[in-house]
This record gives structure tokens, C-alpha cells and sequence, in this order.
């Protein structure tokens, strides 16, 4: 439901799976649970009828106690069929693969007609956020106590370019400081957000990073 490379919003659809095998489910399902809706409501009405005859001795305990449980068997049978349609429609709504973000979708190579299999590993396309975008970097983790400092009480501003800082800077902010230290590295890792408006910015790109701790 779109072109490649195209910007969507969150919640547009993008796929959709053949349903027919899904929506037969979901039929079958809402079929049986009124089934099971139609024999309640006649045990029910039958347990109603005979309660009179009940106390009036005209039926046994053992017939009415059958009636009774006739009621609660089919509470229950409804409360399955209940669960067992609320699955279907769930594997149904799978059918329907909607874009969990407002980004940019990437080349895919599926098209109508195309068989997807299940517990495929490759995504059938990817959708990225382009703004806000977040750029990560890291640190040695003997500067973390001066970081620190700076981030406590102020907004700390972060500038990123391309190249060299003389064309093409972007400015953004730390949002982010790590919970741990990579003990492999001695570095801590960051994130940055930008918004990113004119899409200066672009998903796995590099960049270096200056993070200006006071001016």
C-alpha cells in the first residue's frame, strides 16, 4: 500500500496477507460462540420452567440439578468460544501490518503475489524515523565524572557534521548517558536527539560529534 522509499505515518497501512483463510477462522468462531449463546439461553429458560415443578416436588433434585448445570456448562462453553474468537480475530488483525512509527520506508523486495513465509528473519521493509533522529557515540569512560558534572543542572548541547565541522553542522541535545560502562572498552555510549527538520540527518550515517559541556 505504498511506493518504496516513500514517507508514511504511524498507523498507515502498508501490507496486507490474504485474510480469507484468517476471516473463515474468525466466521467459525463467532458461529460456534452463538451456537453456545442459543443453548444457554434455552437452559436457562428450561431451568425456569421446571423450578416451580422443583418445589412443588413434581421433579426430582437429581432433573433439576441437571438443568442447573446445564446453565453453568454452557457459561463456561461460552467463555472458551469467547477466547477461542478473540485468537482469531488477533491472527486476523495480523493480516493488516500498519506502520508503528511516522518514518521513511525502505526498498522492499516483496510484491503482490509474493509468498511470505512464516518465522521469515528478513523483514519485508523497514520503516525509519528521519525526525526527531537520534545520533549514539561514545566516550572514554575517564571523562564520565566532568560529563557528569556539566549534565546535572544544565541541557548539555551536542554538534555533529558529516566532515569537519565547517559546513553542514547540526545541533541537537544530550538525551541519554548510558547506564554502564563497557567493561570490554572502557567507554560509556550517548545519545543525542536532533530534530532534524531539513533531514540533514540520515539513518546509519556517520558523523562526528562534539558534545560542548560550557561555553
Amino acid at each position: 500500500h505504498f511506493k518504496d522509499g516513500d514517507f508514511v505515518k504511524k498507523g498507515d497501512l502498508l501490507f496486507t496477507i490474504d485474510p480469507r483463510n484468517f476471516l473463515s477462522e474468525v466466521e467459525k468462531a463467532r458461529g460456534t460462540l452463538d451456537e453456545s449463546a442459543a443453548f444457554l439461553n434455552l437452559a436457562k429458560d428450561t431451568l425456569k420452567r421446571n423450578t416451580p415443578l422443583f418445589k412443588n416436588d413434581y421433579i426430582s433434585a437429581l432433573q433439576f440439578e441437571q438443568f442447573y448445570t446445564d446453565v453453568e456448562k454452557y457459561k463456561a462453553i461460552i467463555v472458551q468460544n469467547q477466547a477461542d474468537l478473540q485468537n482469531a480475530e488477533t491472527n486476523l488483525s495480523y493480516c493488516y501490518i500498519h506502520s508503528p512509527i511516522d518514518g521513511k520506508t525502505s526498498i522492499s523486495d516483496k510484491d503482490q503475489g509474493n509468498l511470505i513465509i512464516r518465522l521469515n528473519q528478513k523483514p519485508i521493509a523497514t520503516v525509519n524515523q528521519i525526525n526527531p533522529i537520534y545520533v549514539e557515540f561514545l566516550a572514554m569512560e575517564k571523562y564520565l565524572p566532568t560529563i557528569q558534572k556539566y549534565a546535572l543542572d544544565n541541557c548539555l548541547k551536542v554538534i555533529v557534521s558529516p566532515d569537519d565541522f565547517k559546513e553542514d553542522c547540526h545541533e541537537g541535545s544530550l538525551s541519554i548517558l548510558n547506564n554502564s560502562v563497557n567493561q570490554d572498552t572502557g567507554q560509556i555510549k550517548f545519545r543525542a536527539c536532533f530534530e532534524n527538520c531539513k533531514k540533514g540527518l540520515w539513518p546509519n550515517q556517520f558523523v562526528r560529534v562534539r558534545l560542548i559541556l560550557t561555553e
